[in-house]
This record gives C-alpha cells, structure tokens and sequence, in this order.
C-alpha cells in the first residue's frame, strides 16, 4: 500500500486546518500504531444527537476493544454539510494518518468518489449508504445499509400497543382513556414527516410505521380488543389506506431539509398536532426532533405534549433531561455503533489481534468486507429497549419480528445475520424492495393495507408467528 503523506510537524498540520473550511478541533493524528488509526468524519456535529455521534461511539468501542485505545480525538468535523466542507474533512482525516474512516449518513454518497480518491487502498466505512457502482474506484468502500422499515413496522406497533391501552384507576380498574391519548379527543392519532424523500435513507421508516399501524388495525379487530384502532394524521380522513403521495417534495410529508428548526419554520409540527391533534409524533429528520420535543400545542382543545417515537439512535437517552422525561414512548433504531463496529472488524485496512497479543493483517475473504455491501444483522434495524432505565414508556417488543427463535437459544439480540428462518423480516424486506424506487411507487395506503393483511393470513395458516406472547 502507497503511504498516505510523510510525516508533518504540528506546525505544517495547524497551517493546513486553519485554511481548511473544517471546524477547529485539535488536528492530532489518529492514535495507534499503523493498521489501527480509525477516523470518523462527519458532514455536521460529532454530537448530533444522530448518526455521526452513533458512529463515533461505534468506533470508539472498536479500538478501545480491539487495540485498548482511547479514540476520543478521532474524528473531524465538516463546517456544514456543503460538498467542499465535507472533502475538505477527508483531506484533514488524512492528515490524521487515518488507516480507515467512517463516513455516517446518505449525506457522503455525493462525495464518495471524492473520498475514494483521497483514501486509496485504505477501508472507508460509509453508514447508510452505497456508491451505487461497481466501478474499481470503490474496491475499499463497505457500505453499510439498514432494513429501517423493519424498525418503523417495530415502532409504530409497540406503540400503538401502548398508546391504546387503557388507564386504570386507583382500584385497578379500567377507565375508557387511553394512556397515549396526549390530545385528550379519544382516539390515537400518529404524525409522521421526514427531512427529504430517499427510499433506503429515510422514508423506508415512515413506510414501516404505516404498514406497523395498518397491521395493528387489523391485527386487533379480529380479537376481543377491537377497541384498539390508530389513526394517522397526514390524511385527510386520517386512512392509512388514503396515502397517495405525488409530489417528492411534498410539504404534507416532508421538510425538504434536515435543518434544526426546519420542521418547525416548515409548518408541518404545528398541522399535525394542533390541526390534526395528533398524539404522537415519528419524525424522519434529525435534529428536527427538537422542533417536535420544544413544540407547545397552540390549541387550547390539546390538552398535554405529544408523545414521541425516536429516530435512527436511542434519542431517550440522548434527550434525557427532565423537560423531555415521558416524552419516548420507543425509537426505531439505526443501530449505527453495531454495524460501525463490526463493520471495521472487516476492514481490510486493519490488522487484526493475534492470539498471542500481536497484530497481523487479514488473510481470509470472510475477514474483508472491503468492496461489498454485508448481509444486514438482525439488530442493525431493530434492537431491544428493555434495559430497566424507565426512559421509554414501553419495555418489550409486541410484534416478533426476531421470529427465527427458538428454544434454549433466542436470538433476541438480534445480533446474527438475517438467513431464511426469519421469514417475517424477509417478507417485509422483499416487499419494499420491490415497490420502485420513488416516494410515488412505495408510500402508497392501497398498497400497504393489502401487504398488511397478507402478513396477517400467512400468519393465520402458520407460516410464522406474529406476536410475543402478551404476559
């Protein structure tokens, strides 16, 4: 492998980031020795509450776990997200020695050939996203992608479960208000929007938690808690099955940016919660979840703060200060440091640990993921909330998705590859996949109803299980 540059005092290096549009952290180079240095380079904030924070996190963990390394200064951080900023951070990772480096977020696709010209043979690790060519520029690119739909189907289900269950009085009765009824009008009402329309980025999560509320709807009518029902507040007549989406663009579903206050200037959280009084909110868009968390309903009728179902990262534990407390109800995850972290186990740039306590670089084609797109993991998508914290208002999963269990040996972690006993998981996947590849084709109410009670009758005829067991 070429070296990257030759060794440059302090001095040359601080010349080169005060003339970099990059912001101004410490340019010191990555720690470890040579096939160890991982740098994470961001299109916006390292704490962003999202995925440049997950990532980091990730790999953090990574070469504390693989070389006992502290990796808290390996990163650099983009100005904003315009394309020079954004290669002018590549420019200055490589600076930092950078043996691999994580790129987080759909936003680096635009700039991936930049970053492969810069970085060469060295793994680059790009989160949510695919150069989209198989051209030999990309060889050392891994690309990961998540099943988002998965956690939106996740979200929006364990969600409705809880929303819709009844309050119980001192006496341990039930009353008739359900407890995620924030408007206080009697029935449970999602609000859905998102940043800007990408099939695989973002709105496969709001696909997942339309086809998540449907199939709760039609779950629960057949049983002895018909009383169960969720609307959805983008339509009209509040119908899953009316989404008919024709404009990319649309002010009814998206933003059109994924800027801090963009939900808020947009209109859109004041229509869903004092227009349509809805009760919780999913919103696709970053850091305009704190458009959603700071929003007062304007309408006297509203009688509480809409409840909240966090994006991409565990948000609850991020937004955890007593102004947002109750606020989560779950999140649906993009569970950025697990497949950041596994994910640079097969980077082809970095050696591996020896059973002897030395280093060696990787020999084996299953230890390379360099140039491909791996298999998704089960928790990459969903994970498990359950860790006793009291953050989120649910505790378990209603919908078995993980429906390859079983046994003595659950796979409730989620933490193995998808393979052909998960057929709920494959159905929902493939479905998606095959719906085109705009807005147009996918978020369309007909088509996600009949996908809905598909999933209910081959669950009827046993072909898997649809739901945990209640107790």
């Amino acid at each position: 492998m070429k070296k990257i540059l030759p060794l440059l005092g302090g001095l040359v290096i601080t010349s080169i980031a005060s003339t970099s549009v990059v912001s101004c952290i410490a340019p010191r180079y990555a720690v470890g020795s040579p096939g160890q240095r991982v740098v994470v380079s961001t299109s916006g904030r390292i704490n962003d509450h999202s995925f440049n924070q997950d990532a980091y996190i990730g790999m953090k963990n990574f070469v504390k776990s693989e070389y006992g390394l502290d990796g808290q200064n390996n990163y650099v951080e983009a100005a904003d997200t315009s394309s020079t900023s954004v290669v002018s951070a590549y420019r200055l990772a490589k600076l930092k020695r950078a043996d691999a480096v994580i790129l987080p977020g759909f936003n680096h696709i635009t700039t991936i050939a930049a970053a492969a010209k810069l970085f060469g043979e060295k793994t680059i690790v790009l989160v949510d996203g695919t150069p989209g060519s198989t051209d030999k520029l990309y060889d050392h690119v891994i690309s990961v992608l998540f099943n988002s739909q998965l956690g939106g189907v996740q979200a929006a289900f364990d969600a409705a479960y809880w929303a819709t269950t009844k309050v119980r009085d001192a006496q341990g009765n039930e009353t008739e208000k359900m407890q995620g009824d924030a408007s206080g009008d009697g029935k449970i009402t999602f609000g859905t929007f998102a940043g800007a329309s990408n099939k695989y980025g973002v709105d496969n999560y709001m696909w997942g938690l339309l086809l998540g509320m449907d199939l709760f709807n039609k779950y629960y009518a057949t049983t002895s808690e018909s009383y169960r029902k969720v609307y959805l507040a983008n339509t009209d007549d509040y119908k899953i099955e009316s989404v008919k989406v024709t404009n990319t663009s649309s002010t009814d579903w998206w933003t059109n940016n994924f800027d801090l206050g963009g939900a808020t200037k947009s209109g859109i959280v004041s229509k869903l919660v004092d227009d349509r009084k809805a009760d919780i909110i999913f919103p696709v868009a970053g850091p305009q979840i704190e458009d959603v968390l700071n929003y007062h309903p304007r309408s006297s009728s509203y009688k509480g703060l809409p409840y909240v179902i966090g994006i991409d990262v565990d948000q609850a534990e991020i937004f955890n200060g007593s102004a947002y407390h109750g606020r989560f109800i779950t999140s649906a995850i993009k569970n950025v440091h697990s497949a950041t972290k596994i994910a640079l186990q097969h980077a082809q740039s970095l050696v591996n640990k020896q059973v002897d306590g030395s280093y060696a670089a990787k020999t084996s084609a299953d230890e390379m993921w360099d140039g491909t797109t791996p298999g998704r993991y089960k928790n990459w998508s969903v994970d498990l909330l359950d860790d006793g914290s009291g953050k989120y208002k649910i505790s378990k999963h209603y919908l078995r998705l993980f429906d390859g269990e079983n046994g003595d040996n659950p796979d409730e972690a989620g933490s193995l590859p998808v393979d052909a006993s998960d057929v709920l998981i494959n159905f929902v996947n493939n479905a998606f996949a095959d719906l085109g590849t705009t807005a147009i084709d996918y978020l369309n109410g007909k088509i996600i109803t009949k996908l809905a009670q598909e999933i209910i009758d081959r669950a009827r005829n046993e072909e898997f299980r649809l739901i945990y067991d209640e107790k």
